[in-house]
């Protein structure tokens, strides 16, 4: 395979065309496509792509799957079992998403997702990233983001999973920070279950059934200068989590009460009397 023909430190151009084949990055390696609209790695049986290696980068590849071929949509397409992986202008069309192992690291840059979801066991980044109709392909119970363990980042993206339970969910063991993005989920747009310290800045956050916001356990979670507009709830926070709220709006048209503004309010240190006065499904805590 064109794989193992490299060297150590090579880049490996892809001619415009269907690859049916799985390829399996052991060493340091570029795969450059001639791009993503032609430039396609087709899902067989498996991974488009497995990384176990130091460093490697693919740019300008997308990866997709036979028409009517179903059977291979829990099997994801990108698996990052160590060192770090980077995908620059890539798409992902097929399959269960990006998946990486605890020792492994994810960096992706201007992809467009479209199918599965991105789970972080390890760490990585999402920058000007799209993720449309996610979910459907998940194995990650919902979730079209997940930080399982470790600090991941998401910036500028912009996430519209109708078919996921949660956009973005930030488990126990893990911390993270979201800045610029834009994301609507079927239930709950952030989940976060701490006890880390994470931070949402500059995002907005809507048309969730549930809550823009839940905040579980004992989380030190910063938010500021958000929107959230038209959710169950803005921020759903549940006994001894510790959300901060900094210039953030909570927006619900179809309520007499329908814009709310906080100026470096922490619930916190005084969440009794914040959720009295605005406990309007608004804002409302579980105790």
């Amino acid at each position: 395979s064109l794989i193992n023909r490299a060297s150590d430190g090579d880049m490996i151009f892809l001619e415009p065309g269907l690859y049916f084949q799985s390829f399996v990055l052991d060493r340091n390696l570029v795969l450059r496509g001639a791009h993503r609209k032609n430039t396609i790695v087709m899902l067989g049986e498996g991974s488009c792509v497995e990384s176990n290696t130091v460093s490697a980068v693919i740019t300008s590849v997308a990866m997709n799957s036979p028409a009517g071929r179903s059977e291979f949509a829990s099997d994801p397409t990108i698996v990052v079992r160590s060192g770090r992986l980077k995908m620059v202008n890539c798409d992902i069309h097929a399959g269960a998403g990006v998946h990486t192992h605890e020792g492994g690291q994810a960096d992706l840059a201007e992809c467009d997702i479209c199918t599965g979801s991105v789970c972080y066991s390890g760490q990585g980044e999402l920058s000007n990233c799209t993720m449309m109709n996610v979910g459907a392909a998940t194995q990650q119970k919902g979730m079209a983001v997940q930080f399982r363990y470790g600090h991941s980042r998401m910036q500028n993206c912009v996430i519209s999973a109708r078919n996921a339970t949660v956009g973005v969910c930030i488990s126990k063991e893990a911390s993270g920070d979201i800045k610029g993005c834009a994301i609507a989920a079927k239930e709950v747009g952030v989940s976060v279950k701490g006890p880390n310290e994470c931070s949402v800045q500059a995002s907005r956050i809507e048309s969730c059934i549930q809550a823009g916001v839940q905040v579980e356990g004992k989380v030190q979670l910063h938010l500021e200068e958000c929107e959230m507009m038209n959710n169950g709830s803005g921020i759903l926070a549940h006994k001894w989590s510790k959300p901060e709220l900094q210039g953030c709006r909570l927006i619900d048209r179809s309520r007499i009460r329908s814009r709310i503004s906080f100026d470096g309010c922490s619930l916190s240190q005084n969440t009794r009397c914040s959720l009295e006065t605005i406990n309007s499904g608004i804002v409302k805590t579980w105790r």
